[in-house]
Order: structure tokens, then C-alpha cells, then sequence
């Protein structure tokens, strides 16, 4: 199933991402979705996801393909919207940073010729586009406006102008501050949890995807994996990013994707606090280390980094084995780091917006330091398996004790 992100592929147009499921299951083994890649198309990273030595390598360019329908350069109104300028092309759209004239306001178009998408990939873009629809909150990115023709989908997106939390803490850390990452994780849980009570789970949170408009306050992204779910529904199908991966996903239990949501706000508030993640795939390691690390919750506190004794007890409620243990959101949202923030002070914001899609970005991240956890070129973390095909490189399975982990 194609999972083309409708968010911060162009709402802070860095990377166009794209994803496939070929199955979706839920507890009671009823297929949900089946569905095939996109013809022409090279899979991502989670078809990639038992080669131990996949995040080593520069992947290779998809192929482009020839966008005959969408606006060019020299076209500039589409609708109520003034197109200032192109931001980037990935496989499967453009995308241009626009002005809403009825508004005013900045605003982020992905323009897709639908010449070039079709059948099941396109169904699914259509029910991100429900779901997105649907979804009201200060602290989430907002769908404005979708256009359609016979050649066009376009979708109008809020613009967030200083970017990814990611390039916040890659290149900004040593003047992120306290009260910076207090606004900042605590916007981002009220995101979660306004999802959560009306029963969606984003099952794809990592710092890639929690933006940041002009005045820095949290826009969570990329709604691609989102789900909707039962009271007490269990999943199976595992999907999410590989280094914000729950121990309960690693060892391949069922899971409650509230929990495993929770889980990944611990990665990102360790991430914050930091500057680096807890898990993560270290240099000429097997994958499988790190899986390891995560099933044992084994990580540690850098010394050269001082961390606010309260950030990491809140951590450490959070990134616990158990599911049933973690920290539920209301206590979170009460415990004492994220109480009394002191919003005067000027907040830290991200110089490093600079929008480039021309080599598919979709791919690869930039500029990063692997020792810290952020490898200089990333596949799609997006990964997702639940199907025999998946497993056919498998060399046997290694087994921990207790644990029955993934990717072996």
C-alpha cells in the first residue's frame, strides 16, 4: 500500500517519504488492506529491513518520473493561491510554498499528477486525506484545502516555517533550552492525546515529524501510518521508525498502539533533553544490537551532557518494558518538569530550514552524525511487515532470552 506522506513532506517541505504495506492485520487476523507497491518503484527502507548494513549505504535514486499535468514554474495563481516558489520534487509529486489570498497566510501545496498514481496507492491517499480532515487541534498540522481535477490532486497544507524538531536538535542543541523543550514536549503530548481520545494513534512519532511554525509552537506531522482503533484493540501489524520502536513491537508481542505511541514521546523527550536518541544503530553494528537494547531497555545518560534530574525521572517513567507501567498522558501532562514554564524568553529557532528535494530526499537524511544516533543517510524509517515474504531472508531465529525479537 503506497503511504505518501501528506505532512512534512511539504508542510516543511524536507523529504518526501513513501512507504508500502503489503498487509494490515489487526488481533483477530482479519485482513484490512492488500495491497501492492507502486509499479516503477524501488521499495523503501522496511523491504530493506533484515540487511544488516542497510543504514550504512547511500541508497539508490528512485526513478523520476515526468510531471505533465502539474503547474510549472512560469505558472503563478492556482486557485486562491499565489505560488511563490517550487520547493522540491519527489517521485511522486511537486511541491510549491504558496500564498492563500483570501487569507494571507503561507501556505505548503503538494501537487500530484495523478497520471502517474493510480489504484491502490491512490485509494490510500484518499483515506489519510479523511483522516486528516477530521482533525482539529492547534498542535497538528492542518489540512486546508484539497483540489481536485481530472490530472491534479492538490493538497493544501499549513506551512510550518522553522522546520523539523529534528534540525532543531542536530544543529541548534546548544541553544535549545529548558523551557524550549519543556513548550515543545508538552504541546506535542496535548497532540497525542487529543488523537487518542478520539481514537487515532499516530504510530509514527519521532522528532522528524513534530514541526515548528514561525513562533516554534509543535505542529505534529506525517499521518501515513495513523490508524484509528477500538477501545483495548490490540495490533499486530508492526509499522513505525525503527529506533522508536517498542520493546513490545521488537519482541513481537501484540500491542496497544497507545502504548507504543507513549513510548516513542519517551524517545523524543530523551532526544530533547540529550541531543542524540537512546536506541539507535551504531557504526559496523548489526541492527540487531540495537533491538537487543531496546527489548532490555538498556540505555544510559551521556556524561558530557547535563540533563534536569526531573527530565529523567519522566523519562524513565516512560520507557518502561511493560506497557501497562509506562506513564499514561494526564501523567505526563502532570508531572512536575512540565509544570511552570516560563514562556517569556525568546525561543531558540532553527537556521537550518533550507528546502532540497531535488535528489529524492525521501531517502536520505542530511548532514547527520551517526555516533549520535542520526545516520547521515537514512532510508524511509518507515518499515512494516507482517506477511510471509517478509521473512524470507532470514537465516534462522536468534533467540535472547525472553525475548523473540525482530529482524533476525
Amino acid at each position: 500500500m503506497y503511504k505518501g506522506t501528506l505532512n512534512n513532506a511539504y508542510t516543511s517541505p524536507k523529504h518526501l517519504k513513501i512507504s508500502y504495506d503489503k498487509e494490515d492485520f489487526n488481533k483477530s487476523g482479519k485482513k484490512s488492506i492488500k495491497t501492492s507497491p507502486v509499479p516503477g518503484s524501488k521499495p523503501s527502507r522496511h523491504w530493506d529491513f533484515f540487511n544488516t548494513d542497510h543504514a550504512l549505504n547511500k541508497p539508490k535514486p528512485a526513478p523520476k518520473i515526468e510531471f505533465k499535468n502539474i503547474p510549472n514554474k512560469h505558472e503563478i495563481k492556482y486557485g486562491r493561491y499565489e505560488m511563490l516558489k517550487h520547493l522540491g520534487t519527489g517521485s511522486f509529486a511537486t511541491v510549491h510554498l504558496a500564498k492563500d489570498m483570501k487569507t494571507g497566510d503561507l501556505v505548503a501545496m503538494k501537487f500530484i499528477d495523478k497520471v502517474n498514481f493510480v489504484g491502490p496507492e491512490a485509494s490510500s491517499i484518499y483515506d489519510e486525506i479523511k483522516l486528516m480532515k477530521s482533525i482539529d487541534h492547534k498542535n497538528i498540522v492542518k489540512l486546508i484545502d484539497v483540489i481536485e481535477t481530472s490530472t491534479v490532486l492538490c493538497i493544501v497544507m499549513e506551512y510550518c516555517e522553522n522546520g523539523e524538531l529534528y534540525d532543531l536538535i542536530v544543529d541548534n542543541f546548544q541553544n535549545f533550552t529548558i523551557e524550549d523543550k519543556k513548550k515543545i514536549f508538552k504541546e506535542l503530548v496535548e497532540a497525542v492525546k487529543y488523537l487518542h481520545e478520539n481514537n487515532i494513534s499516530h504510530r509514527d512519532l519521532k522528532v522528524e515529524n513534530v514541526l515548528l511554525d514561525k513562533d516554534n509552537n509543535v505542529k505534529l506531522a506525517d499521518f501515513n501510518l495513523a490508524t484509528r482503533f477500538k477501545p483495548n484493540e490490540l495490533f499486530t501489524h508492526r509499522c513505525g521508525s525503527e529506533e522508536y520502536t517498542s520493546p513490545e513491537i521488537v519482541t513481537r508481542k501484540a500491542y496497544d498502539p497507545q502504548k507504543t505511541d507513549i513510548w516513542a514521546l519517551g524517545i523524543i523527550l530523551y532526544a530533547i533533553n540529550v541531543g542524540h536518541l537512546p536506541f539507535y544503530h551504531k557504526n559496523g553494528e548489526r541492527i540487531q544490537s540495537m533491538y537487543h537494547r531496546i527489548a532490555m531497555v538498556n540505555y544510559k545518560f551521556s556524561s558530557g551532557v547535563e540533563v534536569d534530574k526531573d527530565a529523567k525521572n519522566l523519562i524513565g517513567a516512560i520507557l518502561k518494558y511493560t506497557p501497562q507501567s509506562r506513564a499514561t498522558l494526564n501523567q505526563i501532562l502532570s508531572h512536575p518538569w512540565l509544570q511552570n514554564i516560563d514562556t517569556s524568553s525568546k525561543s531558540v529557532k532553527n537556521d537550518t530550514n533550507i528546502i532540497n528535494l531535488e535528489e529524492d530526499d525521501y531517502r536520505m537524511r542530511r548532514h547527520t552524525n551517526k555516533n549520535f544516533g542520526f545516520y547521515k543517510f537514512k532510508h524511509s524509517n518507515n518499515y512494516s511487515f507482517s506477511t510471509p515474504d517478509n521473512f524470507k531472508d532470514f537465516n534462522g531465529m536468534y533467540t535472547l532470552p525472553k525475548f523473540n525479537l525482530v529482524g533476525f
